[in-house]
C-alpha cells in the first residue's frame, strides 16, 4: 500500500467516525454466560463454567442448567438445584444472598416445616400466582409476629398489614395490603402437605426451630439435603 492509498484510507475512517458511525473491525463476540455443567465424574458431578451465548442452547439441551443461587462465589452453592429463597431475614425484601448471610452448604441437612415453635415468627407464604408452588420473583413471605423484638409493629391476623408486618422476601414487590395468607409455614395452617414439604430451612444453630435470618430453602427434590 503506497502513501497516498494509506492517507486516503485514514481520511475515510476519520470521516466515518466523524459522522457517528462505527467501523466494524471484527465480528462482535457473543457475551459469556455462566453455566452449571453436568459431568460424568462421581466426585465432581457439576462444575461452574463459562460458555459463549451462541452455544447456550446446545448446553441446556444436554442437561446443563443456569445457576440458581447467583450472588455468592461458591460453585457448590451457585450450582445447587435447591434454591435459597431468603438468607437475610427482614433486613431487605430481596433474597439477601451474600457470603455474609448464607450459612447453608452443599450436603447440609435441611429441616422441614412446620416448625414446632408456639412463639414463632409468623412466617407466612403468599402464593401470588395461585399455582401451589414457590414462583421466583412473584411469591412473597412476611412475618407477622414479634417473639424476639425484630418486628415490633407485627399484627398476627393471617393478613398482610402494610406498614406493620415485616417483609422477609418480596422481590417483585407484589404484596397487597389486606392480602390473606396462603400458607403459614410454621404451623401449617391454610396449606396442604405437598405445598409445605417443599419449604425447608437450614437450622444453623441446631435448636430445631426456624429462627429469623436462617436460610430459607426450596428443596426441589424433597430429599432434605441441600444439593
Amino acid at each position: 500500500m503506497n502513501k497516498l492509498t494509506t492517507l486516503a484510507a485514514i481520511t475515510m475512517v476519520a470521516a466515518v467516525i466523524g459522522m457517528g458511525l462505527t467501523v466494524p473491525v471484527l465480528a462482535a463476540q457473543q457475551d459469556k454466560v455462566e453455566l452449571c455443567h453436568v459431568t460424568s465424574s462421581q466426585t465432581n458431578p457439576i462444575v461452574l463454567i463459562e460458555v459463549s451465548g451462541n452455544s447456550l442452547d446446545a448446553h441446556l439441551a444436554h442437561g446443563d442448567f443456569l445457576p440458581t443461587n447467583n450472588g455468592i462465589d461458591n460453585e457448590s452453592i451457585q450450582c445447587a438445584q435447591d434454591f435459597i429463597i431468603d438468607a437475610d431475614g427482614i433486613a431487605t425484601p430481596l433474597r439477601g444472598i451474600s457470603p455474609a448471610t448464607v450459612t447453608v452448604f452443599a450436603g447440609a441437612n435441611l429441616t422441614s416445616f412446620p416448625s414446632p415453635n408456639p412463639n414463632g415468627e409468623g412466617l407466612d407464604w403468599f402464593d401470588n400466582d395461585a399455582d401451589g408452588a414457590w414462583t421466583i420473583g412473584v411469591d412473597a413471605i412476611h412475618i407477622e409476629r414479634n417473639p424476639n423484638g425484630a418486628c415490633p409493629t407485627a399484627i398476627g391476623n393471617a393478613f398482610y398489614d402494610a406498614g406493620f408486618d415485616c417483609i422477609l422476601v418480596d422481590v417483585g414487590n407484589n404484596l397487597v395490603n389486606g392480602q390473606h395468607v396462603d400458607c403459614d409455614l410454621e404451623n401449617g395452617s391454610f396449606c396442604n402437605a405437598a405445598e409445605l414439604a417443599a419449604f425447608k430451612y437450614h437450622d444453623a444453630d441446631g435448636d430445631g426451630l426456624y429462627d429469623l435470618g436462617e436460610d430459607l430453602v426450596l428443596d426441589t427434590n424433597n430429599d432434605g439435603i441441600f444439593n
